[in-house]
Order: structure tokens, then sequence, then C-alpha cells
């Protein structure tokens, strides 16, 4: 991912659910390079946290779609996204069990154009 990240700049796009040995290197490398991603899937993609959702919503702010179902992502990576992320439309957390009610109001006030937000399994 990160070869893919340096050497496709103008990357959009990249689907890495399931790739379970994708880690944080890889969504760093990919907010480094590819300012212009706009959708990203890391569904069980492995040790996703919160830092590199951070990394990620600074370097690409034009992301549309965003899913982190199963990660370790919480209250943090949902502040970055509100920072950075306002055009963010489409949002899964399912089973990201450190997402709070105080992150979901920080969401809400950055991310005005969600529209869809899955939080299945969230339990807090």
């Amino acid at each position: 991912v990160c070869a893919i990240a340096a050497a496709c700049r103008r990357l959009t796009s990249i689907d890495l659910r399931l790739c379970t040995k994708v880690s944080g290197v890889a969504v760093n490398a990919l907010a480094e390079h590819c300012p212009n991603l706009t959708e990203l899937y890391t569904e069980r993609a492995g040790r996703i946290d919160d830092a590199a959702i951070v990394a990620l919503a600074a370097g690409c702010p034009k992301l549309l779609l965003l899913d982190v179902g199963w990660c370790n992502v919480g209250d943090a990576a949902l502040a970055a996204l509100a920072r950075h992320c306002h055009s963010l439309s489409t949002l899964s957390l399912a089973y990201c069990e450190a997402v709070t009610d105080d992150g979901m109001c920080t969401l809400a006030q950055g991310c005005a154009s969600l529209c869809s937000l899955d939080l299945s399994g969230c339990s807090r």
C-alpha cells in the first residue's frame, strides 16, 4: 500500500477491506501522498487506530466516504474528521467500541454533510 500511495498520487479511492496486514503505516502513506483521496474502505483491515485516522483526516480533507468498521478508532479520530473533512458524507463506525457520545457530538458539529452513518455494534 505504501508503494501504491507513493506512486499513485492521484488516487481517489482504495478498498483495503479484510486486508488484515494493513496497519497505520499504510494509512499514513495514503495521508502523505494522496491528498485527492475521497474514498477509503478499511473494514477489518488490521491495525488501524486513532493516530492513523488523525493523519488521514489532515492529509486527505476531500474524503467523502470512510469505512473504519471493526477498526480500533474512537473519539480522537472523530474529532480529526470533524476538524478536516467537512464534506464527509458516508461513515461506517460499525463495531468501533471506543466511539462515545462525546465523539459523535463533535463529529456532528464538523461534518454537516454526513448523510449515511453506520453505528452497528457500537455499545458506548
